[in-house]
């Protein structure tokens, strides 16, 4: 039977057995690729599977596997990005210029700012002027994104920028995400945010998201936030948890303790008293 017509299920390291094999040669590899894709483009082992086609091609087949690799995007996975990393190992090296081509013509913003970004990190240093390049087209996409996804672009491609740059993006990720708490009593990404602040930031960001989610009318809405205890100051989850004093956050916090299914009893009490006691009343 011709490679289109064979079983669709056929798993990774099979694929890759009966190529190093010789049963079948890279391009059979690819085309069964292909025809899996036309069937069902969301299966979930699709990403793995297309990891290692794309490993096992030859030069002369990597222009091929980079026409094929957009159409993995509704793949249902969380690894997504691995295909493209083993395509951009070779080709950012033997056709930088035609692996940016196929880099730019995503689909959907997350594609078009992700791919590219994946290309730049590849390139060797003699095309630096292209990875800047794309860097900079990426940026610009990311900065047109609304506030909920700017902010989970900020926190997922800021190490690609300079310091200045990641800065400029974190601040305006925080004031968006504020103002979008305020007006939908929802915690959003604040706690995500704050520990990529600059440590001069970290203090009042902590004790204003604390005194803000301290309003909302679920108290469980502090969950989030008291979760960055370990990883905040002494001294400035003792300034932040002060201010939970008023309203319902203090209950709020005790009653998430409670609610932890993690801790026992003895660890619970203990943690409200020594949270507690550091509360300036």
């Amino acid at each position: 039977a011709s490679i289109r017509t064979q079983a669709t299920n056929i798993p990774a390291d099979l694929i890759k057995r009966l190529v190093e094999r010789g049963k079948w040669t890279p391009a059979n590899a690819l085309a069964h690729l292909e025809h899996r894709l036309g069937i069902d483009d969301t299966a979930e082992d699709l990403v793995t599977v297309a990891d290692t086609v794309f490993g096992l091609l030859p030069d002369e087949l990597l222009r091929d596997g980079l026409e094929l690799a957009p159409k993995l995007v509704n793949a249902r996975s969380n690894h997504q990005e691995k295909p493209w990393r083993t395509l951009f190992r070779r080709a950012a090296k033997i056709m930088p210029q035609v692996a940016a081509q196929y880099a730019r013509m995503q689909q959907g913003d997350w594609a078009r700012i992700r791919v590219p970004l994946l290309l730049a990190e590849a390139l060797p240093e003699t095309e630096s002027q292209l990875a800047n390049s794309l860097r900079t087209e990426s940026l610009v996409l990311i900065e047109q994104l609304g506030a909920v996804g700017f902010a989970n672009a900020t926190l997922h491609f800021m190490q690609v920028f300079d310091s200045e740059t990641r800065a400029r993006l974190l601040d305006r990720a925080w004031q968006e995400q504020m103002n979008l708490a305020r007006t939908k009593k929802n915690i959003g990404h604040l706690w995500l945010i704050i520990p990529h602040l600059p440590v001069a930031q970290q203090s009042r960001a902590f004790v204003d998201a604390l005194e803000l989610v301290s309003t909302f009318p679920e108290p469980y809405a502090i969950a989030p936030l008291l979760e960055l205890l370990g990883k905040i100051g002494p001294a400035v989850a003792a300034a932040g948890l002060s201010a939970l004093v008023s309203g319902s956050g203090l209950l709020g916090l005790v009653n998430w303790i409670l609610a932890n299914g993690e801790l026992g009893a003895a660890e619970k009490w203990s943690r409200i008293a020594k949270l507690v006691s550091s509360v300036e009343i």
